[in-house]
């Protein structure tokens, strides 16, 4: 079966060639905005935000007509760069402020950075990815965004079950699927189209999804999120849980121009002849059942009082606070301070845990870079904040050039705009760049 007969089949001919049409057209793209670290009442975001367009259904995010990853925001934190069909699954799961949360298919990050904005810090997220190299890439953009109650996990579905069973509040699915809705914005999706491919990634997702109810606690919502039209990985994908499972479809409230699910309505379908995005399937789930809990606990570790008083030391010379003894986690040389909220993650394959306050050298703390883009102006003794006009000085900060300051010596914070974008450490009037050479511009 070809793509063509495969949809026509699906939608009729009509729709066909007016998706096909619609395939044509360039593709859209908008920003989420990070209101952790973009102050959304300011004048600041007023004037940046002031001419772009309004996303229809989704707050705080913009479509862009633009490349904007080398803007200085985006490097700082201040927004996501995201598909705007995609930004729905963040906005519709109706995420409380401390829920405990896991993001099982998670990279590249947009909808872990969209959750983390809805959390307190009483909340915590657990945002999980099998594959690792793209572990790495959600790592440094949950990095990015100063998220600092967010576990950066590297598993397989089994061993989360294994370790997280009936504990969470919300569970967010967006399965691997064959990417029909992406083929505007991927030649490579849609050259390795196959009607084949739809029924294996078929199989894959119905085994996801019903083992990713098992993580739900009674009363519990699911999201699950395909960026495909395929019935197949679909609507007959929610219908296999609801025939295995005591769970229910949750209603979507309509969104004006979009289309209900087939012969389900209360799911969202999203077609690029609709509009201004890409394809995109949503669907609301209900846990009805009292799966098995199992949660493992945080045992805590014992630290070393030697680190404990380098990091006071740390503490005292450069920071407004001091952390809390029993948040310290350390992995090798890396010191993270925990989230509020914690469970068990030890024996998971981890990539970050929460603040990744820096490395433990042998007579000192080594601040990193994901510190700095965690931290707030009022945590820091030593402050620069920069503004969009200060080109010359942002520019050369960007490029990891030394900067001449007027400040006493240790660890600097460098803002844009009030959103820290890096830190520096000054020694006799001159700030050493520690922006990393990675990022440099």
């Amino acid at each position: 079966m070809d793509f063509k007969e495969h949809i026509t089949s699906l939608l009729g001919k009509e729709k066909y060639n007016r998706l096909v049409s619609s395939l044509e057209d360039k593709p859209f793209s908008a920003i989420h905005i990070n209101t952790n670290k973009f102050n959304i009442d300011s004048e600041t975001y007023k004037m940046f935000t002031g001419q772009m367009k309004n996303h229809p259904f989704v707050k705080n995010a913009y479509y862009i007509n633009e490349k904007m990853g080398n803007h200085p925001y985006h490097i700082a934190g201040g927004f996501y760069i995201q598909e705007p069909s995609a930004m729905l699954v963040g906005e519709i799961i109706p995420v409380e402020k401390d829920d405990l949360v896991i993001d099982i298919c998670a990279a590249p990050g947009g909808k872990s950075s969209h959750i983390a904005n809805k959390l307190s810090e009483n909340g915590l997220l657990i945002s999980n990815e099998i594959n690792y190299p793209r572990a790495k890439i959600l790592s440094e953009n949950i990095e990015r965004q100063g998220i600092k109650n967010c576990i950066i996990t590297n598993e397989d579905i089994d061993t989360l079950i294994n370790t997280y069973s009936g504990i969470f509040d919300k569970v967010i699915l967006d399965a691997p699927c064959s990417g029909e809705g992406m083929f505007r914005k991927n030649d490579l999706v849609k050259n390795d189209w196959s009607y084949d491919k739809v029924l294996k990634c078929a199989t894959t997702q119905k085994d996801l999804i019903l083992k990713s109810y098992k993580l739900l606690k009674n009363n519990g919502i699911m999201i699950y999120s395909t960026c495909t039209f395929s019935k197949e990985e679909n609507e007959d994908v929610i219908n296999y849980l609801l025939e295995k499972t005591n769970a229910s479809l949750i209603n979507i409230e309509p969104f004006k121009n979009l289309s209900r699910g087939i012969d389900m309505p209360e799911a969202l379908r999203i077609f690029p002849f609709d509009f201004e995005g890409e394809g995109h399937f949503v669907a609301l789930i209900k846990c009805n059942d009292y799966n098995k809990e199992i949660r493992k606990n945080y045992a805590g570790k014992k630290i070393n009082q030697n680190v404990l008083k380098l990091l006071d030391s740390f503490c005292q010379d450069n920071l407004t606070y001091r952390f809390d003894p029993k948040r310290i986690y350390i992995k090798n040389d890396d010191i993270y301070y925990l989230p509020t909220k914690i469970i068990g993650f030890e024996n998971l394959r981890h990539l970050r845990v929460g603040q990744h306050i820096g490395k433990v050298l042998k007579n000192r703390i080594e601040p990193s870079h994901g510190f700095a883009m965690s931290s707030k102006k009022e945590n820091f003794q030593r402050v620069i904040n920069l503004t969009l006009h200060d080109e010359l000085m942002l520019s050369r900060f960007i490029h990891g050039e030394t900067l001449n300051v007027d400040l006493e010596n240790g660890y600097c914070l460098i803002l844009i705009d009030g959103m820290s974008i890096g830190y520096g450490k000054v020694v006799n009037n001159i700030l050493k760049n520690l922006f990393p050479k990675g990022l440099r511009k």
